[in-house]
């Protein structure tokens, strides 16, 4: 249990596959119980922090939207999918997969025997959008709401240029293979997201290289409200106000 997260009451979670623990025949479960007690510091009327997983369901595409079927296996054959039944680690092809399981000892998704309750729109929607984030984020580095490849750019004129990328699904007619019915469509949105080269500190004394009262007054007034990026994870600050008083090497880090 985290606390840093807050799951409020019919809060839905999203899963690729069966949780042990949590088979349909073993709800309502409590996994967490809160209130006062003798093994607690709360009084015996105070509610403390608790969850409960109180159904599961699995859910399929929706009736209306378009499904590739895939070739029934003969008997000499057993159909699996590019993902593992052990952990969460999904493939390209079979042979990373076979190479996985023998590599650990898992073994691949086959048939899954639950029912399937065909989902909303929304509710499909929203774990193909969370899906595609998920694998974004494995393969580029999220700014903002897009995502850039940290190691492909271009410098022009102390400004630095990368090629950002904010995708989506949604689902749009198909009017000519299948008409009437709905398929999945993935929108890509092209954008550019810039970083200077110089750092704040460069700037302040390239502009104002005399530190009298006047040009901090100025310094402040400039650069007060602007953003600033961490080249690292180009994690971004606003500038509050900038103290002339203090310094990196006068206010360390502690456990740095």
């Amino acid at each position: 249990f985290d606390p840093k997260w807050m799951f409020f009451e019919g809060s839905l979670l999203f899963t690729s596959r069966p949780i042990m623990g949590l088979e349909e025949a073993k709800l309502p479960k409590m996994l967490i119980s809160g209130g006062g007690g003798a093994d607690t510091k709360k009084a015996k009327g105070e509610v403390g922090d608790y969850m409960s997983v109180e159904n599961c369901v699995c859910l399929g595409a929706p009736e209306d939207v378009v499904r590739v079927n895939a070739p029934r296996p003969n008997q000499d054959y057993l159909a699996v999918e590019l993902r593992c039944a052990t952990c969460n680690s999904t493939f390209n092809d079979h042979v990373a997969l076979m190479q996985h399981c023998t590599d650990s000892g898992h073994s691949p998704v086959t048939e899954f025997e639950a029912s399937v309750i065909p989902s909303s729109h929304s509710e499909f929607l929203m774990y193909c959008n969370i899906v595609l984030q998920i694998a974004m984020k494995k393969r580029m580095m999220k700014w903002g709401n897009a995502y850039i490849d940290p190691n492909t750019f271009r410098d022009e004129e102390e400004i630095r240029i990368f090629d950002a990328y904010v995708c989506e699904f949604s689902l749009i007619q198909d009017q000519v293979k299948n008409p009437g019915k709905l398929c999945l469509g993935l929108t890509l949105d092209v954008q550019v997201k810039l970083q200077r080269t110089k750092s704040l500190l460069d700037m302040i004394k390239e502009e104002f290289p005399s530190p009298s009262e006047k040009n901090k007054k100025l310094i402040q007034k400039k650069f007060s409200g602007q953003c600033v990026i961490y080249t690292i994870d180009k994690r971004t600050f606003d500038i509050v106000e900038i103290d002339f008083q203090r310094s990196a090497a006068t206010l360390p880090v502690e456990g740095l």
